[in-house]
């Protein structure tokens, strides 16, 4: 991973060239510059001088190389002027002194310090993030919260550690992403890969595993996918569908196990092509993971599509639910007398009812499966294989789960 020590950025802006914004525009664009990036962050004039800063006793400070660059209209890069310690600690470390031209209009000079071994690459992040700004000042198409793809990647800046550089260029390969190419939004589930692989872990492991997980993916997925890391334990996938092949969702499974085990778990959200589709569609994902964890613990990819009747069931009044569950605990009171009907059950749903499903997933012949199913039939008068019965005892099934009431003696454990 490469890092960014003591990042300070310098903007050397011209504001009465700009005739696409008003001042009051230029100043929103440098308070959500400021709020994006998380740095201290210093804005210039033309000769070089500083008139807004994420710091305030640095106004009035000056960069000659930002004038210099301003006037020449190139960029520079300049070895930083560094003690014995700090060179050591950064080697390679440079000055980029760049200018940004939008709209064939020179609009300011990015000065960013110490740019450990990638200056070219922070220009271009530089660039990337100040055209998505700029132009959304001008148009304003992006006002509302979680409408559009970009508000999606502003909300994912202030939850990543901006430190990390492969974030940084990751959020602005994001906000320059091109539309209408379809396109699913995953949500991979990392934790048990990471308990098992640190029983223990340190906040050194923690950082190791990520840089690993980060790198190692990127050398299989490059070019028209984006992967992030959300949180400790999800990452997300931005996975681009090339025309003229059929989706497989196996293919970014096996990607993974190329350098995981078994233990990861994928949500898969809906398939999408604008950008106003991809936070709901990021959503669904999440859905996905969280109810097939829970309904279908064995199954590694979850569909968002095959969760839709579970979706509504748990997103249900809970009054409902709690009476519903109320009324039926002496099924419950069934299943944690007779576990092995309550194995069985379970496995058939989780098996789409198909009998032979259930008794290759336990491992068991199917005149046993039928056996169990009967038998339960015959002790509670619920025949299974009717169709009504079937969703009233599945509906069941998710609620108790839901509720984690499985192995407890009496359903009023959960409301007492």
């Amino acid at each position: 991973m490469f890092y960014i020590n003591c990042f300070y950025l310098a903007l050397s802006l011209e504001v009465n060239t700009i005739n696409i914004l008003s001042q009051e525009k230029v100043e929103s664009v440098i308070k959500t510059f400021i709020h994006l990036f998380n740095y201290q962050i210093d804005f210039t004039n033309k000769d070089g001088v500083v008139f807004a800063s994420s710091n305030e006793e640095k106004i009035g400070k000056y960069f000659d190389l930002a004038q210099k660059a301003y006037m020449e209209e190139k960029n520079i890069i300049a070895p930083n002027n560094q003690t014995s310690e700090t060179a050591t600690n950064n080697i390679d470390s440079s000055t980029v002194y760049s200018p940004i031209i939008l709209h064939n209009m020179f609009i300011c000079v990015a000065v960013v310090h110490n740019c450990v071994k990638t200056p070219d690459l922070i220009i271009k992040i530089i660039h990337s993030y100040m055209d998505l700004l700029f132009n959304e000042e001008k148009t304003r198409v992006f006002d509302i919260r979680d409408r559009s793809f970009r508000s999606f990647g502003r909300s994912l800046v202030s939850v990543l550690d901006h430190n990390k550089y492969e974030n940084i260029l990751s959020n602005s390969r994001l906000l320059s992403y091109p539309e209408n190419r379809p396109r699913l939004i995953l949500a991979v589930d990392l934790s048990h890969e990471f308990n098992q692989r640190y029983p223990f872990p340190s906040e050194f492991d923690i950082q190791n595993y990520h840089e690993y997980i980060y790198h190692s993916f990127s050398v299989y997925l490059t070019g028209r996918h984006i992967f992030f890391q959300y949180n400790e334990e999800i990452y997300i996938l931005i996975y681009e569908i090339p025309k003229e092949q059929i989706f497989n969702i196996n293919e970014i499974y096996n990607t993974f196990l190329k350098f995981t085990t078994e233990k990861i778990t994928i949500g898969v959200g809906s398939l999408v092509n604008k950008f106003k589709d991809y936070n709901s569609s990021f959503n669904l994902a999440l859905y996905a993971l969280e109810y097939g964890k829970l309904l279908n613990p064995n199954t590694k990819v979850h569909v968002w599509n095959d969760y839709k009747a579970q979706m509504l069931i748990l997103t249900g009044n809970d009054n409902i639910k709690n009476e519903l569950l109320k009324s039926s605990s002496e099924i419950l009171e069934y299943f944690n007398k007779n576990k092995d009907i309550e194995e069985t059950i379970i496995a058939f749903f989780e098996s789409g009812t198909n009998v032979n499903k259930t008794a290759k997933k336990l491992h068991f012949h199917k005149n046993t499966i039928l056996y169990r199913l009967n038998k339960f039939k015959t002790d509670s008068n619920i025949d299974i294989f009717n169709a009504k019965n079937c969703a009233d005892l599945y509906t069941l099934i998710i609620l108790f789960k839901e509720k984690k009431l499985f192995n407890k003696h009496s359903i009023n454990e959960q409301f007492d």
